[in-house]
């Protein structure tokens, strides 16, 4: 896999491309993942990507080491008017919690200037990843376009 890098600017292009649906809603991270109403994921997909990424960089600061995650669109005991996603370490367990709130923080943050500068992104143009996302989604009409949402946010 080829290494990449991306600037700050691009992220906030590409946020802007896909907006959040309701900028009053505090989009919340469970057991589940996040799960709403599909209306509502396609901003929210777009920044898992981006949140993703950020998080794979935060784990290498770390550790000094590469790490893929796993990523599964579905909620699968919901009607077809909904889908969720969920991260998960390599080996299918659970992110931590401090990862689980850093990645509620990124996807709800409005302020794109904030956003821009704010810690998450402090040295991320310089990284480069060759980390892999593990992408898996179920049949729904619009899990496609979701996944397709997180790779270009990834």
């Amino acid at each position: 896999m080829a290494k990449t890098s991306i600037k700050p600017e691009q992220i906030i292009e590409t946020i802007q491309e896909h907006p959040l649906l309701d900028e009053s809603t505090e989009y919340g991270y469970g057991t589940a993942g996040f799960r709403f109403k599909v209306d509502h994921m396609d901003g929210i997909m777009l920044r898992v990507g981006i949140a993703s990424a950020i998080l794979q960089w935060q784990l290498f600061q770390k550790t000094n080491k590469q790490q893929d995650m796993g990523v599964m669109i579905t909620a699968s005991h919901n009607d077809e008017s909904y889908n969720g996603v969920k991260l998960s370490n390599p080996d299918g367990s659970m992110i931590p919690p401090h990862l689980e709130e850093n990645l509620v923080d990124i996807v709800n943050e409005r302020d794109l200037n904030a956003f821009k500068s704010s810690s998450h992104l402090i040295g991320f143009d310089d990284f480069q990843s060759s980390a892999k996302f593990h992408v898996g989604y179920d049949t729904r009409s619009h899990s496609e376009r979701l996944t397709s949402l997180f790779i270009k946010g990834a």
